[in-house]
């Protein structure tokens, strides 16, 4: 099945392909150990109704402590996060102020102890959760971020997203049976987030899975030398991209031929990481898949069987 996009659909998209690349946002190298929080699924209506917000980004509603609030879900955060304009409300005290590794570099962070989370049948206790201050995010994004749904939600239920619909489902992976007539790839865990597999001209790579992020697809830098997408010396930046600790320099390319399973983009708009710097630097994947590309199909995220499960869709905005 091939895909082709339209110029000028992207390019109208492109100051916000990376506002948030919170996949690598919080790939999170949390400092110290995770909370031993639990998950609970209720017997009830298992959707969630969605804002597919600027066409790239999922937000849904939800309780922090019984405090309904606007989340954003991000498969690539490491750990879930909070506004520090959201915790400052809440009157939650931060445990020990560190830093952690941002997609643009390094930024400080609180840590909140015992956080409750609700969206839609899932219940989170006891969370730890950090603090961060997400302004300039939002300065761009055009919206407050209170909440960054991480991975703690994907690692406790099957998760399935129907942007066509408007609906997200969180689904008991106990009883979850896969059904539909799509792709399998796989999802396998990894740092934090998670990872799976394409091929961008002929070449197979590994791809860190990353919902925060409104890109297409980002490369790094040693496979696009492999693939003969990056000369040597490297160009200037075509332009620097916001993300948790500051900006990362970019280069915009044009990829001839993305295949994700049984799925072949061609004329993919996409990027090339330049910096040396962040957690984009540092992930054991060669490249991040992003929104622009998760969010044309129907996607099921199964973390316990470690399968992504794709059917064809486009979401409205194509």
């Amino acid at each position: 099945m091939r895909g082709e996009h339209r110029s000028p659909t992207f390019a109208a998209l492109s100051w916000l392909l990376f506002l948030s690349l919170l996949a690598s946002v919080l790939a999170c190298r949390s400092p110290g150990p995770s909370s031993a929080h639990t998950a609970e699924l209720r017997a009830s209506d298992p959707r969630v109704p969605i804002e597919f917000f600027k066409e790239r980004f999922v937000f849904c509603r939800g309780l922090v402590n019984g405090h309904e609030v606007d989340m954003l879900l991000d498969s690539g955060a490491g750990v879930t996060v909070l506004s520090r304009s959201l915790a400052d409300r809440l009157q939650l005290e931060g445990e020990s102020d560190r830093r952690i590794q941002g997609s643009g570099g390094r930024q400080s962070v609180l840590w909140a102890e015992d956080v409750r989370i609700d969206v839609g049948p899932l219940t989170l206790r006891g969370l730890r959760t950090a603090v961060l201050d997400v302004g300039a995010l939002e300065e761009e994004l055009g919206r407050e971020l209170p909440v960054i749904l991480g991975r703690e939600v994907f690692a406790s239920c099957v998760v399935e997203l129907d942007p066509a619909r408007r609906t997200l489902a969180l689904l008991d992976p106990a009883s979850f049976e896969y059904a539909g007539g799509g792709t399998t790839l796989p999802f396998v865990p990894v740092n934090g987030g998670w990872i799976t597999a394409a091929r961008v001209n002929g070449l197979s790579l590994s791809l860190d899975v990353d919902t925060g992020s409104g890109a297409n697809l980002i490369l790094f830098p040693e496979f696009a030398r492999r693939a003969g997408l990056l000369s040597e010396p490297a160009p200037e930046p075509t332009r620097y991209l916001l993300g948790v600790g500051g900006r990362t320099p970019i280069h915009d390319i044009v990829v001839d031929s993305f295949e994700l399973g049984d799925r072949e983009f061609t004329g993919l708009p996409a990027q090339i990481h330049a910096g040396d710097t962040g957690a984009l630097s540092t992930s054991a994947a060669e490249g991040n898949l992003g929104a622009g590309v998760l969010y044309r199909f129907r996607t099921t995220f199964d973390a316990k069987a470690r399968q992504l499960h794709l059917e064809g869709t486009r979401p409205p905005s194509d």
